[in-house]
């Protein structure tokens, strides 16, 4: 969000998709138009603790968290450029009794 506030973009965007793959994995899509992530911490991005923000407005848990939860669900956490900015990427696995609630 905050890479989001300062873009000097008028039209802020957060786009949420999500697909069921036909190898039964749900994909769940997070896009910004907040100007990406430089190169300089693109490797460190998932480090705990690792922030660019001011002291007072964050620890750097958050992305950390985030993919070690979606990792001890045995799924995936990544993100990937897009044109003038972001996409935040996770995919899980779906239940099956989830699948078979959607036949009934």
């Amino acid at each position: 969000m905050d890479a989001l506030d300062e873009s000097d973009n008028k039209v802020k965007r957060i786009d949420v998709y999500i697909d069921i793959t036909s190898d039964l994995y749900a994909v769940v899509n997070i896009r910004d138009n907040g100007g990406g992530i430089s190169d300089e911490i693109k490797s460190r991005i998932f480090e705990p603790y690792f922030t660019t923000k001011d002291n007072n407005k964050g620890v750097g848990i958050g992305l950390y968290m985030s993919k070690q939860i979606v990792e001890n669900m045995n799924g995936e956490m990544w993100f990937d450029d897009i044109e003038g900015g972001t996409s935040f990427n996770i995919k899980l696995k779906v239940s099956p009794t989830y699948l078979s609630s959607l036949q009934k």
